[in-house]
């Protein structure tokens, strides 16, 4: 008997001690504030992960006292943009749209802080000014990151904007002068061109043999550094290449997004109403003028290339008729242009002709990080090349040899395939990115 009184007695204390350490917990965290703090960690995290995935910008927010006293600014009301020179702005609501305005003319005019025209979510804030950046190469002071004001209670939503510039906002009329001058003198060369086509590959190659990518280079997400400072990185010339080819006519895009994982920016050009992909940065790589990323088709970029948020809704890069592929006149020289990106002049037709072509390639470009293309004869040799891939084939088909025939006792190897089906000819063309390294096991 006393036994079991004494288990009764230990399982009535556990009932008590549960009890009492739930009352507490729910007096000190409320259920609602636990579910709350969750939601809001998780939705801050998913802000975080977008806002790195939605053109570089950052964004952070401040607490309003009383937003209804501060001045709107320029509402840019009067203002007026095309969906086709505004692709960016046309994937927007109409409030964003009026909140876009709103941004554009108080960039131009470098005002600082402002109530928004309307209250809209941070989503829908930074969307819309990522929309403006990327419509507007033009705005080059503007800073790819803002601050947000926010009222009391509510820090989802945002009634209140502070715009921030680069260094370039405190000499802006004679940066402008200095912009204009450089733009001024690459459009004249291309106007001496007739056609489109021939006017974005002016333009291309100019940029590629002026500007050089750095890392460290000053306002490098702007148009300046690339036409100014020719000195940039990816946005710049993304940027540039947009602004001018807009300026003569033929429709640019700016797109973003990642490329072998990192943040990347790029461009697709309209051409006789078709779209082309183009990489003014990674061509520029390789050695320029180099046609590599040059006029290619979302499939061909899609080995390595991956468009971020809105970029995704822009139009898809499918066209042929410009399509720019470096042939070589015989296998394993590199492009009399300069380029290392070669392809094939005749059709493969075996993994054995595949091998050889990669062998000759890697011979002739050496140690190093390129492309190459070549025509496969149909789609069931790719597959057979994409196999062989997974089985690591390719050590004694060619990459063995091609490390001899270089001199190289260790090295690393990495590379990426992809293909682009005809379906008119059935034929697959086969874009291979390699990086050849010295010294590694």
């Amino acid at each position: 008997m006393f036994s079991v009184m004494k288990k009764l007695y230990h399982i009535f204390s556990i009932i008590l001690a549960v009890t009492i350490l739930a009352g507490v917990g729910w007096y000190f965290f409320p259920t609602d504030q636990v579910v709350s703090g969750a939601r809001s960690f998780k939705e801050y995290a998913d802000r975080v992960r977008g806002n790195l995935n939605n053109d570089n910008v950052s964004a952070e927010g401040v607490k309003v006292d009383d937003a209804a006293d501060d001045s709107y600014g320029d509402t840019g009301e009067t203002l007026s943009f095309s969906s086709s020179a505004c692709p960016y702005r046309a994937l927007l609501s109409v409030k964003e749209q009026g909140v876009y305005n709103q941004i554009y003319a108080n960039a131009r005019d470098c005002a600082g802080t402002f109530r928004l025209l309307c209250a809209l979510s941070l989503e829908e804030l930074n969307d819309t000014y990522v929309a403006v950046t990327c419509d507007h190469p033009e705005i080059f002071w503007l800073a790819n990151r803002y601050e947000y004001g926010y009222a009391a209670g509510d820090k989802d939503t945002a009634v209140q904007m502070t715009l921030e510039y680069s260094a370039l906002k405190d000499e802006l009329r004679q940066a402008k002068a200095r912009f204009d001058a450089a733009a001024a003198e690459l459009l004249n060369g291309a106007r001496a061109c007739t056609a489109a086509a021939d006017k974005e590959k002016y333009v291309f190659d100019t940029l590629a043999q002026t500007v050089e990518y750095n890392d460290n280079a000053a306002c490098n997400q702007t148009a300046y550094s690339a036409l100014v400072g020719h000195s940039t990185v990816c946005a710049g010339y993304s940027r540039a290449f947009q602004y001018i080819l807009n300026q003569l006519g033929v429709p640019c895009y700016y797109i973003f997004g990642t490329a072998d994982g990192g943040y990347h920016a790029w461009n697709i050009v309209q051409l006789d109403g078709e779209w082309y992909g183009v990489d003014l940065t990674w061509s520029d790589q390789l050695g320029g003028p180099n046609y590599t990323y040059f006029n290619v088709t979302d499939s061909a970029l899609s080995v390595n290339h991956t468009r971020s948020a809105m970029s995704r809704k822009l139009p898809g890069a499918g066209g042929t008729k410009y399509a720019c592929t470096p042939v070589p006149a015989t296998p394993g020289v590199p492009d009399p242009s300069g380029g290392t990106a070669a392809a094939a002049a005749d059709t493969v037709d075996s993994l054995d002709e595949y091998n050889t072509l990669c062998y000759n390639q890697i011979v002739a470009n050496g140690v190093g990080t390129y492309s190459f293309s070549m025509a496969l004869k149909d789609e069931e040799l790719y597959d057979q090349i994409r196999a062989a891939a997974k089985r690591k084939d390719y050590e004694a088909g060619y990459l063995d040899a091609a490390a001899a025939a270089l001199g190289l006792d260790k090295f690393g190897y990495e590379y990426k395939i992809g293909g682009d089906l005809d379906d008119t000819t059935g034929q697959v063309t086969l874009t291979q990115r390699v990086t050849l390294t010295e010294g590694q096991n």
